[in-house]
């Protein structure tokens, strides 16, 4: 039920409130806006006189008052004039009307433009502001290309003059891959006249060679290629709007295959006698949209991946630098680290954490406390705690979106040891990031060739094919393999078996039966050495089974316990023979 208060009560209340928020009430300003801020009279011919109206909206609290409109940075030869504007205040969440003309006495060369200047009493900014008014005369009925595109990331708020279209973060893509993000570049017609869309190009920005990962999606719903008609949206000597007359949409598409800031220029161009594009001056007909996007990753990205102390003497130190960067378009967080000295694969006494997330007490936490005593192995995170939080990338060294880990071996005696240093997170179901330590006299492991080519037939159910490769020893101590996997797509279609020429019973295989979608990808985790100065030969046999591209961006991984990076990965990829058919590479 609602209840009110009898008329005095409410008198006394306001009167009591008044009294307390007097300095409040100072406090409040008048807003103003100008809506449009950029103004289009379109091609008006010459000999007419055409008024247009931009508002002046006031969205602050108290009354806005304007005390003067003027031009400035005028090229129009006189055309434009203020015909009138509010000489009364304009109340709290009101609006008011500014009167342009433009009246042009000879036809212009090109787009004229001028700086609107509205002085107010808002406290902001000095109290002006500022807004651009454009026209182009023209001795006859004529198209004008206007290109508009959202300005804001989230597609909100009306479109606006397209210079500037950002694309923000977008997941960097494998090449060829599926996927991008896609922004629309509305072809508009400011004209009285219709005017064909020819072409639309995709340049690098100005000064650079590298071409951009952006390209031409669509062109009026339509892949790029026949000139598209842009209808006129304005008639009559002063280029009256004509209602509900569509632009064209041009869609952009950005699909990233490297990580980083990119921009282009992307060129529309015309047979439009005019151009209103706010580019500068270019040439009739062409207007230029400057794009910028990012490539961003999806996860944690560690640089090294693997450090090896080499010998360091008993009594002396080193420090080598983990760098952590979020490559995600999102917050990420680090959860815990440490140096997993019991090599069980986790920070954490439980790893689970059914019973709670409690240190292991073994592990070395990167806090830049006490030292391993038996190794002497140390490490900290420079600035802030064993765990942190990562902004989104911005692709840029430095910055939030990254944080620096120490890592320091400083041996009370002669010793040597191989390491984990595990970075437990909140992504993709809280992956674990690690960074292989090695100290002391330890194995070196390397492949020959470090990338296999795997040369098959033509892309068809019957071709097949093997290649070998070495791994070896080029270490000071013997090199322990605890596993061999395969590290690449979720399923595999094709047949393939890995064997070892030094032990018949090493065999990882997989045969894909009719009834099957897939193979189970298997793994050797019977580990096995090889002496220093060793070596062992790996043969990777191949049918295709599904008659598509597959085993391609693949790897085999190696972990152990020496030098090289952990695990180590080597490249596997399915070629053609010279003169195939099939989509897949051509054989070296």
């Amino acid at each position: 039920m609602r209840r009110y208060l009898p008329g005095f009560l409410v008198a006394l209340a306001l009167s009591t409130g008044c009294k307390e928020c007097t300095g409040e009430l100072q406090k409040l300003t008048s807003n103003a806006v100008l809506v449009p801020s950029v103004y289009s009279f379109g091609v008006v011919q010459v000999g007419a006189s055409c008024d247009g109206t931009i508002k002046v909206r006031n969205e602050g609290q108290a009354e806005l008052t304007i005390t003067g409109v003027s031009y400035s940075d005028d090229n129009s030869g006189g055309a434009l004039s203020v015909v009138s504007f509010p000489t009364e205040s304009v109340l709290s969440a009101g609006e008011g009307e500014i009167v342009l003309r433009y009246a042009p006495t000879a036809p212009s060369n090109g787009l004229t433009s001028a700086t609107l200047r509205v002085n107010t009493n808002d406290p902001t900014g000095g109290g002006e502001r500022r807004g651009t008014v454009t026209g182009e005369a023209v001795a006859q009925t004529a198209g004008k290309l206007w290109p508009t595109c959202k300005v804001n990331l989230d597609d909100t708020g009306d479109p606006g003059l397209c210079t500037l279209m950002e694309f923000g973060s977008t997941p960097k893509l494998q090449p060829g891959a599926a996927g991008g993000l896609t922004r629309t570049i509305t072809v508009s017609n400011d004209g009285t006249a219709p005017f064909n869309i020819l072409g639309v190009n995709v340049l690098p920005p100005d000064g650079q060679t590298l071409q951009p990962e952006f390209a031409v999606d669509l062109i009026n719903g339509q892949p790029p290629g026949a000139a598209v008609s842009v209808p006129a949206s304005r008639q009559g000597a002063c280029g009256e709007a004509i209602p509900n007359v569509p632009g064209i949409p041009v869609v952009i598409k950005f699909t990233p295959t490297r990580i980083g800031i990119q921009g282009a220029r992307i060129q529309i161009i015309t047979d439009a006698p005019t151009a209103g594009t706010g580019d500068g001056n270019p040439p009739a007909g062409q207007a230029n949209v400057n794009v910028t996007g990012l490539g961003s990753g999806t996860g944690l990205g560690l640089s090294p991946e693997f450090i090896a102390f080499g010998e360091v003497a008993a009594g002396s130190s080193k420090t080598e630098d983990v760098r952590v960067a979020n490559l995600g378009d999102s917050q990420a967080a680090v959860n815990t680290t440490c140096i997993d000295m019991n090599d069980n694969g986790t920070c954490y006494t439980d790893p689970l954490c059914t019973s709670g997330c409690q240190a292991d007490t073994a592990d070395v936490e990167c806090t830049g406390g006490d030292a391993d005593p038996s190794t002497g192995l140390n490490c900290d995170v420079e600035g802030q705690g064993k765990g942190f939080v990562l902004t989104a990338t911005d692709a840029t060294s430095g910055g939030t979106d990254e944080a620096v880990l120490h890592v320091t071996w400083a041996p009370p005696s002669a010793a040597t040891f191989s390491k984990s240093l595990l970075f437990m997170s909140n992504v993709a179901g809280n992956t674990i990031y690690s960074v292989r330590i090695t100290g002391g006299v330890a194995g070196t492991i390397s492949a020959n060739p470090g990338s296999v080519v795997v040369a098959a037939s033509d892309d068809t159910n019957t071709a097949t094919g093997s290649a070998t490769f070495v791994v070896s020893n080029t270490g000071q101590a013997d090199l322990v393999i605890s596993q061999v996997s395969f590290d690449g797509p979720a399923s595999i279609t094709d047949d393939f078996r890995l064997t070892r020429a030094e032990d018949g019973l090493f065999t990882m295989s997989c045969t894909r039966t009719a009834a099957q979608t897939s193979c189970t990808v298997p793994a050797w985790s019977t580990p096995f050495t090889i002496a220093q100065g060793g070596q062992t030969t790996f043969t990777l046999a191949f049918q295709d089974n599904d008659a598509a591209v597959s085993m391609q961006d693949m790897d085999i991984a190696f972990t152990h316990n020496g030098n090289g990076g952990n695990p180590f990965l080597v490249g596997v990829s399915v070629c053609k023979p010279a003169g195939g058919t099939s989509p897949r590479p051509t054989c070296p």
